[in-house]
């Protein structure tokens, strides 16, 4: 922290009103007031800036520069603009010519030379950095500004690698690694698993700080027995003697094991929201857009994870980027990765449609967690995202973003240095580098490094978004592929299904796929659909689901999940047309998910039942059945599976994948 000069002024107010805090800095030049002395979240802070004896002394006009630090919430070593709910009226951002990490305020003149200006402020925010500006005249304090510091300065927690925007993977008994930014006095660290549980589960992480990356490593085992499910973390500590904690949704999902033949699903642009009003080509019909229709689609697919390519809301404005975050967790029951894009950055300015880049960024992190970049991986393929941050990418250039650097040096250090037994790597922005596609002027700065980069380290696909089709190209033997724009209207928009079998992309296209621009199509929105014979709310005891497939493609692990009525201590639920993949009981409701293979174009109709519990003999001469399922315990709500004698899942492993002939299998050229 840089040395600030602070003359503390007791003021006769403090001693009329001992309740008001407020602190006084005098720099060179004007001076600065403001209260509370270390304002907590939701304070309103009364900022007063008197320009007497400074550059600005008699200025008809004054506005506040500012933006706010982080360190103690995101690994970033600099500033970030101040998010949305600080704003006071008629803040704007500057203009991309300049340097955007600041928003300015106007202030108001109460008498000769003293302005002042109101912020609320945010619970993510470490400290606010401010300087004055008239016209071209500033007054910075001779260059050291002015900086408010957070009553919770250094006392936050965030994660960098398993948070809602980044989830992590595991097999139960592995041992991983989290990484929390926190301050290096912390103590008493305890990561709690929470989802489908009757209460949180300890991890009991070992808890070291690593004072080269300023990040707390928290080494976790993960218990043989945890269901596998997508779970909320909790990461709680004392810091200052104070109880702190973070939670994230939906940021852990234990695996049963990795798959070698396997799916995932693209969405790009899905913009499905902007100040609680709806883009032109989006249905608002629903309430929100198609958005939820979308995910029960994705849940029915059930693919290993989602990605999503950037430009999550048309602005990042805090209610719309919430009411993302609260539908993504209620409808969507897989992990998702998210990519920022130039809309995530995009803050609305006024009641106009107008905005500006750069403030929004602030409120993304805050909402979403993690860092606006990522790595993952799955199994043997490994995953790596930029933040295209506006076209801003190069640390060296005129007009650098505030994570530039930080973004470079993620991007070439993931790169080049996979985890080991790495044999397939993809590498992922929201805005495209093929130069093949620059004919509206898209190109990002760095793109000729970002090109080499990638055929340097032999990146075998690049996923994109931002152009609102879809494309498909070869460079340099890397694979681009585009997706269209998502969660619009059902005949514009689409999803992406992409297939892995070892280290081919079997599949991508429902569409014949040739070299070339526009022969990439994704798959028209809403062709999956489940409609129940009884209602699916948790009082029927049996019921039969009726599942479509519109695609032109088989979906080996289709899934399909029932509400039912508690089955009881000696009854269980039964399926002659799947397998069932796990069952829980929440809020007096039992859940019950059947995997089912649905080939293309067909329908097919999943019937579920209770059964009573078979005597020990008679499982013994039925644990082969490819319907057999988990029992519900008789204690609690937490859930137990079936087993043989010898001790392995009654549960089939899963059903035989059928053999694709359709398809056109895209193989890389060059050898790893």
């Amino acid at each position: 922290m840089r040395m600030k000069k602070y003359l503390l002024i007791i003021v006769l107010g403090m001693v009329l009103f001992p309740t008001v805090n407020v602190i006084t800095v005098s720099g060179a030049a004007g001076t600065v007031t403001w209260s509370p002395t270390e304002p907590e979240p939701d304070d309103v802070v009364l900022i007063e800036y008197n320009a007497a004896g400074g550059p600005l002394e008699g200025m008809s006009d004054v506005e506040m520069w500012w933006y706010m630090t982080v360190e103690g919430t995101k690994n970033n070593a600099g500033g970030i603009p101040p998010s949305h709910s600080m704003w006071p009226a008629g803040t704007t951002a500057p203009s991309l010519s300049t340097n955007w990490l600041y928003a300015k305020s106007p202030m108001t003149e109460t008498f000769t030379n003293n302005w002042e200006v109101n912020i609320t402020w945010d619970d993510i925010a470490d400290s606010v950095v401010i300087q004055f500006k008239s016209g071209a005249t500033t007054d910075n304090n001779d260059g050291d500004k002015w900086e408010i510091d957070s009553a919770l300065k250094g006392e936050q927690i965030g994660s960098i690698n398993a948070a809602f925007s980044c989830p992590m993977f595991a097999v139960p008994g592995d041992t991983k690694h989290i990484f929390v930014n926190a301050s290096p006095s912390a103590t008493s660290w305890d990561l709690f698993v929470e989802g489908k549980l009757d209460s949180p589960l300890s991890l009991a992480p070992t808890a070291t700080f690593n004072a080269v990356t300023g990040l707390w490593d928290l080494e976790v085992t993960i218990p043989s027995d945890l269901h596998t499910m997508l779970y909320d973390l909790r990461y709680t500590a004392t810091i200052n003697g104070n109880a702190r904690f973070r939670s994230e949704s939906h940021a852990l999902k234990v695996l049963g094991e990795y798959k070698t033949d396997y799916n995932f699903v693209v969405l790009a642009d899905p913009q499905h929201i902007r100040d609680g009003t709806y883009p032109p080509n989006r249905d608002a019909s629903t309430g929100d857009g198609n958005l939820s229709k979308t995910m029960t689609e994705v849940n029915h697919i059930n693919p290993e994870f989602v990605i999503v390519l950037g430009d999550i809301t048309e602005w990042t404005d805090e209610v719309a980027m919430h009411n993302a975050k609260k539908w993504y967790t209620q409808y969507l029951n897989v992990p998702l990765f998210l990519v920022p894009g130039n809309h995530d950055e995009f803050e609305l300015t006024g009641t106009s449609g107008s905005g500006e880049y750069g403030s929004g960024l602030g409120v993304y992190l805050r909402i979403f967690g993690g860092l606006p970049y990522m790595k993952f991986s799955y199994g043997t393929h490994h995953f790596v995202s930029g933040f295209s941050d506006d076209q801003q990418m190069d640390p060296n250039g005129a007009n650098p973003g505030p994570y530039a650097q930080a973004v470079w040096d993620h991007i070439t250090d993931s790169l080049a240095s996979p985890p080991a037994g790495t044999s397939l790597s993809f590498f992922m922005l929201h805005h495209p580098l093929s130069p093949n596609y620059y004919g509206s002027g898209e190109s990002v700065d760095m793109t000729t490094e970002l090109l080499n980069l990638m055929n340097t380290h032999n990146v075998d696909y690049f996923l994109h978004g931002h152009l609102h089709r879809d494309r498909y190209d070869v460079y340099d033997g890397t694979v681009h592929i585009g997706t269209d724009n998502a969660v619009g209207l059902p005949s514009t928009s689409g999803i992406r299904i992409i297939e892995m079998s070892g280290d081919t992309m079997t599949r991508f296209s429902h569409g014949p796929v040739q070299p070339g621009l526009y022969n990439a199509t994704s798959y028209p929105l809403l062709q999956i659909n489940a409609t129940y014979e009884s209602s699916n709310d948790g009082t029927a005891s049996s019921n039969t689901a009726y599942l479509s497939n519109g695609f032109n493609t088989s979906l080996p692990n289709a899934k399909v999940t029932f509400a039912m009525a508690p089955s009881g201590a000696m009854m269980r639920y039964k399926s002659d047309d799947g397998a069932i993949l796990d069952t829980w009981v929440q809020d007096g409701i039992q859940y019950v998910e059947v995997g089912v293979e649905l080939s293309a174009m067909t329908n097919m109709s999943i019937n579920i039942f209770q059964q009573q519990v078979p005597t020990t003999e008679e499982t013994t001469t039925t644990t082969t059945s490819t319907t057999d399922e988990t029992v519900i315990p008789t204690t609690g709500d937490t859930t137990t599976e079936e087993t043989t004698d010898d001790g392995a899942p009654a549960v089939p492993l899963g059903f035989i994948l059928s053999v694709i002939t359709t398809v056109v299998v895209i193989r890389r050229s060059r050898k790893k």
